[in-house]
């Protein structure tokens, strides 16, 4: 089955390492990320050739009839949706954020994804389409100073909760969220770098070990994906 699988974030840490576990099976992957600081990530996608890169700040809505490879989705019998990319900045009391810190967050963590996922229910509609939430433990954690990333993966969690209650009939579509954990990635080296009531949790998690991989992350979502 030729599947298309499209995710946000490609570039960096847990993305990168699913685009790269995916490419490397044989799968094609589209890729709509910011662009990267991490110029070896990029090099090492760019060298497949199912490997479609589109590069979008998130500050603006997506066109979707400049991407090329949507303009092909009827080749594929499968669509993987994988919702990964997030920004957790800024972190400080809501009361000291900017307009423009809230926009940015929602266009990357709300807006950007429900727009991809409008776009698939309304143009897939003979493909079997997997949706896949990158979600974590703040969706359902109160934590100070994280007030717009929390939210945001409350958002998405409960969107996909209720797509699934509403196409629950239809079984070519599945939406889950999955929760990694806590990754070794830039995103955790921001939370220690960042003062906040909670610190000390996430310094703890580094200096214990407790961190898990990105490649063993990507791993044990790729192995769930195929158990749905």
């Amino acid at each position: 089955m030729r599947t298309l699988n499209i995710i946000t974030g490609a570039k960096s840490g847990l993305g990168y390492s699913l685009s790269l576990a995916m490419l490397n099976s044989g799968e094609d992957v589209l890729s709509i990320s910011r662009k990267s600081n991490n110029k070896e990530n990029e090099l090492s996608l760019g060298k497949f050739n199912n490997f479609y890169d589109i590069t979008h700040d998130f500050n603006s809505r997506l066109n979707f009839s400049e991407i090329e490879a949507l303009k092909h989705l009827q080749e594929f019998e499968k669509v993987v949706f994988l919702n990964n990319a997030c920004i957790i900045n800024p972190i400080k009391p809501f009361s000291e954020i900017a307009n423009l810190e809230v926009n940015e967050s929602l266009m990357v963590n709300i807006v950007t994804p429900m727009d991809i996922v409008g776009y698939l229910l309304k143009h897939c509609l003979d493909q079997k389409i997997d949706f896949i939430n990158i979600t974590s433990g703040a969706s359902d954690k109160s934590i100070a100073n994280w007030s717009l990333y929390s939210s945001s993966k409350a958002y998405m969690r409960r969107l996909f909760e209720i797509l699934k209650t509403e196409n629950i009939e239809n079984k070519k579509l599945r939406f889950v969220s999955l929760d990694p954990g806590m990754l070794d990635t830039k995103m955790q080296a921001d939370i220690r770098n960042s003062n906040f009531p909670q610190n000390s949790i996430f310094v703890g998690a580094k200096e214990n070990g407790k961190l898990i991989s990105p490649d063993d992350a990507a791993r044990d979502i790729l192995s769930k994906i195929k158990q749905l």
